[in-house]
């Protein structure tokens, strides 16, 4: 029985009934396959012991019941699992003989005969061998209840008009046991599909929130340890310049300052680390850090900065950071290219009939303002995907044909915290003007 041996799967790229759902499935057939074979030797020594039949009758029905039970173990499950006809055949060509022998020894054979015949029809997939098969197995429950009865002419008549009705019978529902078996592996290949959908939509949705996380590290990298570094790098070539110069009161402040620089520096490298706010606002408010930002700023370049923060403005956390972000970049842009004389920040609230409507940030300078050939760097490339997240928007403007450019960022406020704008707060104004730096030369 070398053919026994190794399984031959006509498609192993299916493999649909690796799925959890086709497993069920097949755990089902197994159990009703089993349940069947116990039942008929179950059946078979019920009936030794009320018939008085002899002990070789018994012997021969539960050798048939063990020859089905063995070749449905070793050849059926498998035709079964891999879809394989072929295996299929092998099993029902040992089986359905065994049904014709225990039929020869009396009407309790019945059992088998049921349960070999829904196998034909869940393991052969071509309908046109499974009817074929049929016959052949109303065949041998022919013959089998023939030589039960002794072949009495009268007798096989019956058993003859009963087997073509059970066979008529039997090849309906057989037909929709085929049908309903390839509903059942359909629908596990459906699944085993969906669970693989869902699997690359898993995988495709974890991908977009590592690049997403990427280019948001990549930006706050860029609006802290960058232009942190820039300002180092500034300021030691100031210290430097003076030290060239016998200035050390001006190296010494240069290099007080590229201390708190790297300081900070370090501090934002830490909680970018952590995942947590920006240093500047850990324990201070927006109106608190953009007024240190200031001070910073004008002490590194010695441009003076007017800081003007409305206390009544009180965005989230979001758009704190946002805020903040959007300062940095400006402040750095106009130190690279605006060449200015004065800059402003103001933070403050727009509205109307007493009601607020969103959170107001410009950062203005008197420099040679924008370009027309200007090319968008990364920084305020950054801002503005900052700003489509949270639904705010971004104004970039020439102040005047002179010169001078505005950058205007607006934040919408959460309707549900729509309060009215009380009139007696004043704005907090400080111009912060540090001009020793920028005396070194």
């Amino acid at each position: 029985m070398v053919m026994l041996t190794t399984p031959v799967v006509a498609d192993p790229t299916i493999r649909a009934d690796e799925s959890p759902e086709w497993e069920r499935i097949l755990r089902h057939w197994y159990i009703e396959s089993d349940v069947m074979l116990a039942l008929a030797a179950v059946v078979f020594i019920y009936g030794h012991f009320t018939s008085n039949r002899s002990i070789g009758s018994l012997a021969i029905e539960l050798g048939s019941v063990a020859v089905i039970t063995i070749a449905y173990f070793g050849i059926g499950k498998l035709a079964l699992r891999f879809h394989d006809q072929r295996l299929g055949l092998q099993y029902l060509a040992m089986a359905i003989p065994a049904v014709g022998l225990s039929l020869s020894q009396g009407g309790f054979g019945i059992f088998l005969a049921v349960a070999v015949f829904v196998d034909i029809w869940l393991m052969l997939t071509s309908r046109r061998l499974a009817i074929t098969v049929s016959v052949f197995w109303a065949i041998m429950v022919l013959l089998g209840a023939s030589a039960g009865s002794g072949y009495d002419i009268r007798e096989f008549e019956r058993i003859l008009s009963q087997v073509l009705l059970i066979y008529v019978v039997s090849v309906g529902l057989g037909l929709w046991v085929s049908r309903v078996a390839r509903w059942q592996q359909r629908d596990s290949e459906l699944i085993a599909q969906l669970r693989v959908a869902h699997d690359e939509i898993a995988a495709a949705h974890h991908e977009a929130g590592v690049v997403a996380e990427r280019e948001r590290l990549a930006g706050e990298i860029h609006d802290t340890l960058a232009q942190g570094f820039t300002s180092v790098i500034t300021l030691a070539q100031a210290a430097k310049a003076a030290l060239d110069r016998g200035h050390t009161d001006k190296a010494g402040k240069a290099l007080f300052v590229v201390e708190q620089v790297a300081r900070e520096n370090l501090a934002e490298a830490r909680s970018l680390i952590a995942a947590s706010a920006p240093t500047p606002l850990q324990g201070n408010t927006i109106s608190q850090a953009l007024h240190r930002l200031g001070e910073r700023w004008a002490a590194e370049t010695g441009i003076p900065v007017t800081v003007a923060t409305d206390s009544r403005s009180a965005p989230s956390a979001e758009q704190e950071v946002i805020i903040l972000r959007a300062a940095q970049e400006s402040l750095a842009n106009i130190r690279k290219h605006a060449n200015a004389h004065k800059v402003k920040v103001a933070l403050g609230r727009h509205g109307h009939d007493g009601k607020v409507d969103a959170v107001c940030l410009v950062v203005t300078d008197d420099g040679t303002g924008i370009p027309e050939d200007v090319v968008v760097g990364f920084g305020f490339q950054g801002m503005m995907e900052r700003l489509k997240g949270a639904a705010g928007e971004l104004e970039v403007s020439r102040i005047s044909p002179e010169g001078g450019t505005k950058v205007q960022v607006l934040l919408p406020v959460n309707s549900d915290n729509n309060e009215p704008v009380p009139d007696d707060v004043e704005p907090l104004i400080v111009t912060y003007d540090n001009k020793q730096l920028a005396d070194v030369d």
